[in-house]
């Protein structure tokens, strides 16, 4: 039988520092360029996190963060206040990332805990395409449109 609760977990190599990359989940601007149309990131324990996503803001990502250690490691809850794919309720699952140097670049670890069995699939490929995204713009490339906002 399996669990009711679930896990992934989703590993990047990035050509930067973990101090490059820490900003990425810590400043509303830099989030926006790889994830969602919008940001709202109150970057303390308790501070608020929002991401507008889709082709028509229908989606709306919704958590707080836990804990942050700068350039190491940042921890907030995940769910959505409006989704058309996903029922997961705004702060009801803990995502970690954890930045580790390895040479010059940083080898990302996202962790996402506590996903129900029947959502750990679409979050499993949204981390995977985001986390792709983030990779290709924190080495200054150009992410493209993202695929989430060119509508059905």
């Amino acid at each position: 039988m399996r669990s009711q609760a679930e896990r992934i977990i989703v590993i990047r190599r990035i050509e930067a520092s973990p101090e490059r990359i820490y900003g990425f989940f810590t400043d509303p601007a830099l989030w926006a360029r790889w994830q969602g149309t919008s940001a709202v990131a109150d970057a303390r324990p308790g501070g608020m996190l929002q991401l507008g996503m889709g082709p028509d803001g229908s989606g709306l990502a919704e958590g707080r963060f836990v804990e942050l250690e700068p350039f190491e490691r940042v921890v907030f809850t995940w769910g959505w206040a409006r989704s058309p794919i996903s029922t997961l309720p705004p702060g009801s699952t803990v995502v970690t990332v954890h930045l580790r140097p390895d040479g010059d670049a940083t080898v990302l670890t996202l962790t996402h805990d506590l996903l129900p069995e029947g959502e750990r699939d679409i979050h499993e490929a949204g981390w995977s395409l985001y986390l792709d995204r983030l990779v290709t713009v924190v080495e200054g490339g150009d992410p493209r449109p993202d695929p989430s906002l060119q509508g059905a």
